[in-house]
C-alpha cells in the first residue's frame, strides 16, 4: 500500500482540514508555511490565491485557525472580496490553549478543596 501525505499528518491537522473542507468547501485549504498557516484558496476561474495568516501553524492555534479562516469564508459570502474579506479577518495570534501551569490556580484550589473536605 502506498505512504501517503494524509496517513503521515497528525490528527489536528487532518480534523482541522476536513472541517475547513465540510464548512468552507473544498477550494479552500490550509497548509503550513514557515510556521505560519498559508490559506489557499481555489477561485472560480481556477486560479489560486495564497495568503499567509499571522497564525502559527501548531496544535494549540488549531481553533483560532479555523475560526478565521471561516470568518473569512463569511466575508467573501457576503460579497467582500478576498483581499478584503482576509484584511477585514481577526488579527490576534494569541493562543487559545494556554500550555504553561500556572502553580497559583493550584494552590487557590486546594484551599478551597481543603474547605470543602472540613
Amino acid at each position: 500500500m502506498p505512504n501517503n501525505a494524509r496517513s503521515n499528518q497528525e490528527e489536528w491537522v487532518s480534523a482541522i482540514k476536513a472541517t475547513i473542507r465540510d464548512v468552507c468547501g473544498s477550494a479552500w485549504r490550509v497548509t503550513p508555511q514557515s510556521g505560519k498557516t498559508k490559506l489557499d484558496i481555489k477561485l472560480s476561474d481556477g486560479s489560486r490565491k495564497y495568503k499567509t495568516l499571522p497564525i502559527p501553524w501548531d496544535r494549540f492555534h488549531a481553533r483560532r485557525i479555523q475560526e478565521t479562516v471561516e470568518q473569512i469564508y463569511s466575508n467573501v459570502e457576503k460579497g467582500m472580496d478576498i483581499d478584503a474579506a482576509i484584511a477585514a479577518a481577526p488579527k490576534s495570534s494569541n493562543q487559545k490553549v494556554v500550555n504553561v501551569a500556572d502553580p497559583q490556580i493550584l494552590l487557590d484550589a486546594w484551599k478551597l478543596f481543603e474547605k470543602y473536605k472540613t
